[in-house]
């Protein structure tokens, strides 16, 4: 029973920001870069893991 009713309260919310994004342009737009900036999250990952090693390399050489 609890379980349904959290259900229903999820559905809602997912519901009201269906209504807000069909309403406002610039949570649209605000909304889009960051699902587009996720293509470049890999990279800069990539690039903070290079800058732990080499920290590391250095550190240990110090």
């Amino acid at each position: 029973n609890n379980f349904i009713n959290l259900s229903f309260l999820r559905l809602f919310r997912a519901a009201r920001l269906i209504k807000l994004l069909r309403q406002g342009e610039t949570i649209r737009i605000l909304l889009w870069t960051f699902v587009q900036s996720f293509k470049a999250l890999p990279y800069v990952c990539l690039l903070i893991a290079m800058l732990f090693f080499i920290y590391a390399i250095i550190g240990m050489q110090v």
